[in-house]
């Protein structure tokens, strides 16, 4: 916990690095730190920006793109805040443009404040509409951080060690890598071994089974008010499951009284590239699906949208939010719709990621450390296991990964159930020139845990070390730079060493 003494007043916040480094700016697609670093970003939490432009805050076009800043700001010199009990012009522009994305009846919108009070709210719906309690979730899924939501998370590592809520069960996950049937996915990269169906997958109806298994013998025999369930898996570690498994698993639940909850909290907005929502790449349509992060690119902002029938539920007692839909979020959320039109941003994605995914399957053949590829769009994840097994790489090991991948200027985020996945996630607005540029220094950086990590790290930190020296003079490349850029050449592999290790990091 970083716990930074700002006159005798600490800020609690997980830290994503060993060695802190103060973020003081956004420039470009880049963040400036406070030491004179800067970093592209392909960070988990910055799921958040699709968008990157010429100034940064943090939006889903990109961070600070200056159609949703200039939105924003022109909303500040009109109406700042108001409640939900009120009404204003932008809400009902931004309502009805949102709404006309969803198929089907999922026409009622919630505007609230994160995606925890979203999922919490769909908890609520989903109870009041059945009239059961009982909710199902994944394992390995994130949905929130809260003492209402501490049972529907299921990832170990977000889980307070405290009674969690009753009502709560997780169902076995249909992981084509690590499940007990294996299977295959939706994606241009399958996992080792994997089976290559042209519909379902054969697999699917084994993990079927065990949640009807779940369903026959852990809740009771009125039946189950929801399974919440993310199209990817975020957190969890960019996990997919096998293809045809979210279709039968919501008409297995729909059989025992149940909704099906989608969290698009990481998964919408085009990120996944082939449709506009990841639900729609499973073939089902929710009755709720909860909506975060990219929703306002940056700006604090979340949905909940849903079914006339379902919301009738809901009006049996008053309901207001204080900062839900207020103006400015309404502003943002609209201009990050249009942006994402405007840009062709859905096909950026699907176009990017799988160029990136193809270079991550090649690093993957010829490295053993890289157990998995997986993703699609510009939702990937990258497995780091102990060479020859499926064993999770020692964490020490991964947290070097990322620590020479940001010495290369390039913040990668984790996550999985042992923090081993390395999940490379950035704005949809990425080219496929700058993937081509930032993709070297992620290449490098796993490539020097392939031998040796340790002393790899030592040859870097010393590069830079040498390429800082001449700053000024950026260009120059001295016999010395030369001999350790050579040597990390020799150790990790890499075709002309020699030449790409000082440009890559003269940029420090």
């Amino acid at each position: 916990m970083d716990t930074r003494n700002l006159r005798g007043v600490s800020c609690a916040l997980l830290t994503s690095s060993e060695r802190k480094e103060y973020l003081t700016e956004e420039r470009g697609t880049e963040w400036d730190g406070e030491t004179g670093n800067n970093y592209l970003v392909l960070s988990l939490q910055e799921k958040n920006v699709l968008l990157k432009g010429p100034q940064r805050t943090c939006d889903s076009p990109g961070f600070a793109y200056r159609k949703v800043v200039s939105a924003v700001k022109e909303q500040m010199d009109s109406l700042w805040h108001t409640t939900n009990i009120y009404r204003h012009p932008k809400l009902y522009e931004y309502v009805e443009k949102l709404a006309a994305k969803f198929p089907g009846d999922l026409k009622v919108v919630y505007l609230v404040n994160s995606g925890t009070e979203a999922n919490d709210l769909a908890v609520l719906l989903a109870r009041l509409y059945t009239g059961n309690s009982e909710i199902l979730s994944l394992q390995g899924s994130y949905h929130g951080y809260s003492s209402g939501l501490m049972g529907l998370t299921s990832t170990q590592s977000y889980r307070a060690p405290l009674l969690a809520p009753s009502g709560f069960h997780h169902v076995p996950l249909p992981d084509p890598f690590r499940g007990a049937w294996g299977g295959c996915r939706d994606s241009p990269a399958q996992a080792p071994g994997a089976c290559s169906c042209p519909g379902d997958c054969v697999a699917t109806d084994n993990y079927i089974h065990q949640l009807k298994q779940l369903l026959e013998h852990s809740v009771p025999v009125r039946g189950v008010a929801a399974l919440f369930a993310e199209s990817i898996q975020g957190v969890g570690g960019t996990l997919q499951f096998t293809k045809g498994y979210l279709k039968k698993a919501q008409e297995l639940v729909k059989s025992y009284g149940g909704v099906y909850v989608a969290d698009e909290v990481q998964t919408g907005f085009g990120r996944t590239g082939d449709h506009f929502w990841g639900f729609e790449g499973h073939g089902v349509t929710p009755d709720i699906v909860t909506l975060a992060k990219g929703i306002g690119n940056g700006f604090p902002l979340a949905a909940v949208v849903t079914t006339r029938d379902v919301a009738a539920a809901h009006a049996r007692a008053a309901y207001f939010n204080t900062f839900g839909g207020n103006p400015l979020a309404s502003a943002a959320g609209k201009a990050v719709l249009e942006v994402i039109e405007e840009e062709k941003l859905q096909e950026n994605c699907k176009v990017v990621g799988k160029y990136f995914i193809e270079k991550l399957k090649d690093l993957q053949a010829r490295h053993s450390v890289i157990g998995d590829v997986r993703g699609k769009g510009l939702m990937l994840g990258v497995e780091l296991v102990t060479p020859g097994s499926k064993e999770p790489l020692d964490n020490s090991k991964v947290l070097d990964i990322l620590e020479a991948t940001k010495d290369m200027g390039v913040l990668v985020g984790r996550g999985g159930k042992k923090n081993n996945v390395s999940i490379p996630e950035s704005e949809a607005l990425y080219l496929r020139t700058k993937y081509s540029t930032l993709l070297e220094p992620v290449v490098n950086a796993l490539q020097f845990i392939a031998l040796d990590v340790v002393k790899a790290s030592q040859h870097v930190k010393r590069i830079l070390q040498l390429l800082k020296s001449h700053r000024d003079n950026p260009e120059r490349v001295t016999d010395e730079i030369i001999k350790d850029a050579t040597v990390v050449a020799e150790k990790v592999g890499l075709e002309e060493g020699i030449t790409s290790m000082p440009r890559i990091l003269a940029r420090h």
